[in-house]
């Protein structure tokens, strides 16, 4: 028969070694909870990622509507400018003479800025010309972000038309 102290010891034993054992297992970290939830929306979110460069695009209509002064606008154009630039717009428009709205918001060197509407109606557009072997050339007319092959021809001032729309639709910085 065991003695009681051999039990005693037998169980001190057991429970020495259990303690030992316990302390060998790996214990776990408690769980991130806020980086787990941070990793799951940014995945979630990476599937919602536009390929359009929307602010961008914003950037660069801010930056057209800025640029369009029409206080210094009259006092550059002069008459035969001004009807040369009317009659480039009407061109590339196809619109009657009589209605279309117009104003020359700057002139720099070669090329010209400005806005347009149709006459009765509200809202309108921007436009960006350029005077090249001896006539001017529309080289945009709306209020979007132009398309970049309209552009790379005739390299208009970078603080007029930041950024352009390349062949594969994206808004890029020229």
């Amino acid at each position: 028969m065991i003695s009681k102290f051999a039990r005693a010891m037998g169980v001190a034993f057991l429970l020495a070694w259990i303690g030992t054992a316990c302390q060998s297992i790996p214990q776990e970290p408690p769980p991130n909870t806020q980086a787990t939830i941070q990793a799951a929306v940014g995945t979630q979110l990476a599937q919602y990622t536009p390929a359009v460069d929307y602010q961008a695009t914003i950037t660069a209509q801010a930056n057209q509507i800025a640029s369009q002064s029409t206080a210094i606008a009259a006092l550059q154009a002069t008459p035969d400018t001004q009807e040369a630039i009317r009659q480039a717009l009407l061109a590339r428009l196809g619109w009657p003479a009589d209605q279309l709205s117009f104003d020359i918001a700057e002139i720099r060197g070669e090329y010209a800025v400005g806005s347009l509407s149709r006459v009765g109606e509200m809202g309108g557009a921007a436009w960006f010309a350029v005077h090249s072997n001896g006539q001017w050339v529309i080289l945009h007319i709306g209020q979007g972000v132009p398309y970049c092959e309209e552009l790379e021809p005739f390299n208009p001032p970078t603080d007029w038309i930041s950024h352009c729309v390349d062949v594969t639709g994206n808004t890029v910085q020229r």
